[in-house]
């Protein structure tokens, strides 16, 4: 490991101790919005879950997890841009 490494992670590490983390308890009927963490497989479920939470009125917002390093994301899966989407166009990706 390098100095620099060493300098940062020391500068880190006297910082961790003044960062306090406020803890929050919500019911799922006090909930305004939900995070939803959902592998590539199980957009199914994930889909249902998101459609009974806005039936509520609760905001979701969903991350897809995949397992790969090299993934092409699929038209049905929102949360991508066109951008991202064009800069993996021509590359050999799997999913």
């Amino acid at each position: 490991m390098g100095i620099k490494i060493k300098i940062a992670n020391w500068l880190l590490n006297s910082k961790l101790g003044s960062v306090t983390r406020k803890k929050k308890v919500f019911n799922i009927d006090s909930a305004k919005t939900v995070g939803i963490l959902w592998e590539y497989d199980q957009k199914e479920s994930f889909d249902r879950i998101e459609k009974e939470l806005k039936s509520k009125g609760i905001k979701t917002l969903g991350l897809c997890y995949f397992e790969s390093r090299k993934a092409i994301i699929p038209e049905n899966v929102n949360g991508f841009s066109q951008n991202w989407r064009k800069s993996l166009s021509g590359r050999n990706l799997t999913y």
